[in-house]
């Protein structure tokens, strides 16, 4: 385990900074330690252990890359859940006209400005 520590530490060193008052450098270790001292991810663990992950490869690894799969796939879903509600449909937006003065005019109808893309929710609100 001393030699697997010592090739990984080594590895961040050489490709991280010069020093190891280097800021890329200590960060980079807590990064790395962090993820190796994590009790809820031993699969992480055991892949540099066995072998699987190269401890000369470990530095480049991005957090993505040491979350377990279980970690991951939750994480993709959080964040497919959270595009989809930013994401607008056209069946939700309604056409509407700006009048010279800014405000909003009726749907579609007079206005000399451009058009501009309302939720119906904020149509229902006002």
């Amino acid at each position: 385990m001393a030699e697997l520590a010592k090739k990984i530490e080594e590895s961040i060193f050489t490709n991280t900074g010069s020093s190891s008052y280097d800021v890329k450098y200590k960060t980079c270790c807590r990064s790395k330690l962090w993820n190796l001292r994590d009790k809820r991810n031993s699969e992480f663990v055991n892949k540099v252990i066995s072998g699987i992950i190269k401890a000369e490869d470990v530095y480049k690894l991005t957090g993505d890359e040491m979350l377990s799969h279980e970690k991951y796939y939750q994480k993709q879903s959080e964040l497919r859940r959270m595009i989809e509600n930013c994401v607008r449909y056209e069946s939700d937006l309604v056409p509407m006209k700006l009048e010279s003065d800014g405000s909003l005019g009726s749907c579609m109808s007079g206005g000399s400005g451009g058009t501009v893309w309302v939720s119906r929710n904020m149509l229902d609100k006002f």
